[in-house]
């Protein structure tokens, strides 16, 4: 019994498997523009504003009517793929989890009001249900492997 309740404790097995988890909602949610939360809000002039006249940009007017430069072409938080590259899951015997050391990683997901970057969440929050619902799969199948051993 003692031995049983330690490997119960011990779930670096099913926090590995969590931590894939994570890594493969975020994942998809990139591939969908944010398709697990939702969609992510687009280009506010329908591409992503470069400075200068590149291949691929067309010139617009932003809202104070000033000429801008849009890539039409690029995709939302995808054009370098430097960001969805950056997510590396991570666990250990006590936690699992998902996360980026990019400092701008950040201001995506939560969105900075004053530099009118709208929040696009890249990461799944605690509350979510799928979160929820896969962490007790997960852990209810670690629970039931060390009780059948």
């Amino acid at each position: 019994m003692r031995q049983l309740i330690k490997d119960v404790k011990n779930p670096l097995r099913a926090n590995l498997e969590m931590a894939l988890w994570l890594y493969r909602w975020v994942g998809k949610n990139f591939k969908t523009s944010g398709g697990n939360v939702g969609f992510w809000s687009p280009y506010l002039y329908g591409g992503r504003r470069v400075t200068k006249k590149t291949k691929g940009a067309e010139q617009t007017r932003d809202k104070k009517g000033r000429s801008i430069y849009v890539n039409k072409s690029a995709k939302l938080l995808l054009d370098t793929r430097k960001l969805e590259g950056s997510f590396h899951a991570f666990h250990s015997r006590t936690y699992a989890g998902i996360g980026s050391e990019l400092d701008y990683a950040k201001a995506h997901d939560q969105g900075v009001p004053k530099r009118n970057l709208p929040a696009r969440r890249l990461l799944p929050r605690e509350t979510d249900k799928t979160i929820v619902d896969n962490l007790l799969k997960i852990y209810g199948r670690h629970v039931t492997r060390v009780v059948n051993r």
